[in-house]
């Protein structure tokens, strides 16, 4: 079962690749990014010893949200749309953007999103506790929106939260998603970070390599920069191994609470 779980994360993986370069169809991606996400997450607990309940309780969260139910017949649908969709993704593409562009007037995107106030936090955050890699934070910036911006989704958002991610000279050949950070505000907000306008920090990283990035956070309700004094991130990162009873190779990274002064 352990082998299967680490063929399954490797499929997640590559996906997520492809869905960093994908830049049409925001609305698709970001949800396909989420449901990879949770996938990773039920592959991960079976690694983990969590065993068969924790599976059987994620994988049917995942099936009511993503599939109406557990019903195979859902999932045999969303399949057969999904290869359709592929087939048909450079045709559609541009009649969305034909789409957009009529109804503007209704939407502001994070594109045309304008700064108000804007506050820099310097940060002194690092973890080298896995796999030779270091893994820092220098400085998060935090800013509110002239307006509001609405997604592609009737979201709503008032600010946004940058982190800038310097990721270096691992042991080994890695994969890394700093740019598919779960982060959490003093005041209570929990915040998926914003793979399609984060940086390209996230994915595959060779052995003695550096990368280093801002990954983007929406902030739903953000009166003033001040609001914000700490933040919380967690994220994950893995490497392939023959080894199925390496307890290491998948890890995740836990900031614990940082304060913004």
């Amino acid at each position: 079962m352990i082998k299967q779980a680490n063929k399954g994360i490797k499929v997640l993986d590559t996906e997520d690749k492809k869905l960093q370069s994908n830049k049409s169809n925001k609305g698709l991606t970001k949800d396909l990014v989420s449901f990879n996400k949770k996938c990773r997450r039920t592959l991960n607990g079976i690694k983990s010893g969590n065993g068969k309940d924790y599976f059987s309780a994620t994988a049917k969260k995942i099936a009511d949200e993503y599939f109406e139910g557990s019903d195979t017949k859902s999932i045999k649908d969303y399949n057969k749309w999904n290869k359709k969709q592929s087939s048909t993704d450079d045709t559609e593409s541009d009649s969305t953007d034909t789409d957009d562009s009529d109804s503007s007037s209704d939407t502001t995107s994070s594109d045309e999103a304008k700064v108000d106030k804007i506050k820099r936090h310097d940060v002194t955050w690092s973890d080298n506790s896995w796999a030779g890699v270091k893994v820092s934070i220098d400085y998060a910036n935090v800013g509110t929106f002239k307006n509001a911006v609405e997604d592609s989704d009737g979201n709503t958002f008032q600010g946004a939260i940058v982190v800038n991610f310097k990721v270096e000279t691992p042991e080994r050949d890695i994969s890394i998603y700093p740019n598919q950070a779960t982060l959490t505000t003093n005041d209570g907000q929990q915040i998926d970070a914003s793979l399609m306008d984060s940086d390209d920090i996230g994915g595959d990283l060779m052995k003695g390599a550096n990368k280093e990035g801002n990954v983007v956070f929406y902030v739903p309700t953000l009166s003033s920069p001040s609001d914000i004094t700490s933040i919380r991130l967690k994220f994950s990162g893995s490497y392939d191994t023959d080894d199925y009873s390496d307890d290491n190779a998948y890890h995740d990274f836990d900031t614990g609470v940082i304060n913004l002064n």
